[in-house]
């Protein structure tokens, strides 16, 4: 008898398929009439020891395949096909002239076939078109400000991926080159304590790098009473002290008695020594002589928006 190999786990292997082929095998008919009690099975031609599926012999072992006239069931064991490793002639396809289907490569690595090339690879870690001189890929991980997702061929730290919910990202070798609208709650006493205690806007992303701002929106949202100032302006600045905008004035900001949003670019110019500013945090904070004080209800908060980009300086 010819039995099947390896150990088996039941499962519905073929449903509702007119024909198929097993690498350069001829097609085998479903439903069209065969041996063994199995439709289709009789128009098996060119099978030799290569196969795993066959083990020299000329009919299947009894009872492992049924037929119900639609649909044939594997009722124990699976099929094993062997690693044709073509994309002319793939393992698994579909039609004549069966240049299109599935094969292996590698244990653990599919390839999909199409017109006899290969378009589509997936391993365990990545989903990726092969038939661009430069591909895509999707990767299987969990995306950040210095992890993509969606790279190009097997350049897997550069591509774009999540900074946060709602905060994209361009990622190249491993650093986020562009972050943006990341957003950054600060709540009422936050707000009140700027000066004593800056709110961190970008955290520092490692040695031999500098982060750059490019762009910010810092929303006042009014609660039931104004806030108090008197010469106590904003800056956004490196943890270690350098400005990286103009002051942003307080009067008429955050004293008023309404909603408010600002815009904030950066103030950094040509020739500016950037040495001390590696590894460096990017900071919101009060540059007055005291904390901003008022609003009784303590209700009133800030949201800032901000866009960055993180240059290596390959040191």
């Amino acid at each position: 008898m010819m039995k099947l190999r390896s150990v088996f786990s039941a499962f519905l292997l073929l449903a509702s398929l007119g024909s198929f082929s097993i690498g350069s095998v001829d097609a085998i008919e479903l439903g069209s009439g065969g041996g063994g009690g199995v439709p289709g099975l009789g128009s098996v031609s060119g099978i030799d020891d290569r196969y795993a599926l066959f083990d020299g012999a000329t009919t299947l072992e009894a009872g492992l395949l049924s037929d119900d006239g639609t649909n044939v069931t594997l009722t124990s064991g699976s099929f094993v096909f062997p690693s044709e490793n073509d994309a002319t002639t793939p393992t698994i396809c579909f039609g004549v002239p069966c240049d299109s289907g599935i094969y292996e490569t590698a244990d653990n690595h599919l390839i999909l076939a199409l017109a006899g090339g290969a378009e589509i690879e997936l391993d365990s870690g990545s989903f990726r078109g092969d038939s661009l001189s430069t591909p895509f890929a999707l990767r299987l991980a969990n995306s950040s400000a210095t992890v993509p997702v969606f790279v190009f061929g097997n350049d897997i730290d550069t591509g774009m991926g999540r900074a946060a919910a709602d905060t994209p990202a361009l990622i190249g070798a491993g650093v986020p080159l562009a972050v943006f609208g990341t957003t950054i709650p600060i709540t009422n006493a936050e707000l009140k304590a700027l000066r004593a205690t800056p709110v961190t806007l970008v955290a520092a992303q490692g040695v031999n790098t500098i982060i750059e701002l490019k762009t910010a929106i810092i929303i006042l949202d009014f609660g039931s009473e104004v806030l108090t100032e008197s010469t106590d302006n904003l800056v956004i600045q490196y943890n270690g002290g350098t400005d990286t905008s103009a002051a942003i004035e307080a009067t008429g900001f955050i004293d008023s008695a309404a909603d408010d949003t600002i815009y904030v670019v950066n103030s950094l110019t040509t020739g500016q020594d950037m040495t001390a500013l590696i590894n460096d945090s990017i900071e919101l904070f009060n540059t007055g002589s005291g904390e901003y004080g008022g609003n009784a209800s303590n209700d009133t908060t800030m949201t800032v928006k901000i866009t960055y980009q993180v240059s290596s300086t390959g040191l």
